[in-house]
């Protein structure tokens, strides 16, 4: 294929191999729709993914995010190369697309952000046992073996489960 997808940033390596489109079950319209959504360069796009990250770590995760700062660590630069990859290149490829599934299914984008979240929340014992910037680095640098369905499922309905029996 031609570099026609090279501004694609989830889907450049996929699509320049030539086996992305098959193997996604998605229409070639959609992909370059997607691609479009995913690398917008309006404020709004990015800027709200942004705000809703932090708003989802400062309200569900606040010793999380609090003990972050009085590291000098700012959440959203560490979450920011996830945010704007759809995490292309830091998860395994089956969740990567188990990822994109949601995105596609849902339409919304929204799932990056919370995702994102999730993360932290899923690392939280071991981002509060963190003594420097270069602990909170070496806990979030490897993506490898998260599951993605189980931490949405986890953020998205963990309420219902507060106040059962």
């Amino acid at each position: 294929m031609a570099d026609i997808f090279a501004g694609c940033i989830p889907f450049h390596h996929t699509l320049r191999s030539g086996g992305g489109v098959g193997f996604l079950g998605v229409a070639e319209g959609n992909v370059a729709w997607l691609c479009l959504a995913l690398t917008s360069t309006t404020l709004q796009c990015l800027l709200s993914l942004c705000l809703l990250f932090e708003n989802l770590l400062q309200l569900h995760q606040p010793h999380v995010f609090l003990h972050l700062q009085s590291l000098m660590v700012d959440p959203l630069r560490i979450a920011m190369p996830w945010i704007v990859q759809a995490f292309s290149g830091f998860l395994e490829v089956r969740e990567l697309l188990l990822l994109w599934d949601r995105m596609i299914g849902f339409d919304t984008l929204e799932v990056i952000a919370v995702l994102a979240a999730s993360v932290f929340a899923y690392r939280r014992s071991a981002l509060l046992a963190a003594q420097s910037a270069r602990d909170v680095h070496l806990v979030l640098r490897d993506l490898i073996g998260l599951k993605v369905i189980t931490l949405l499922q986890f953020s998205l309905f963990a309420h219902q489960y507060k106040d059962a029996p």
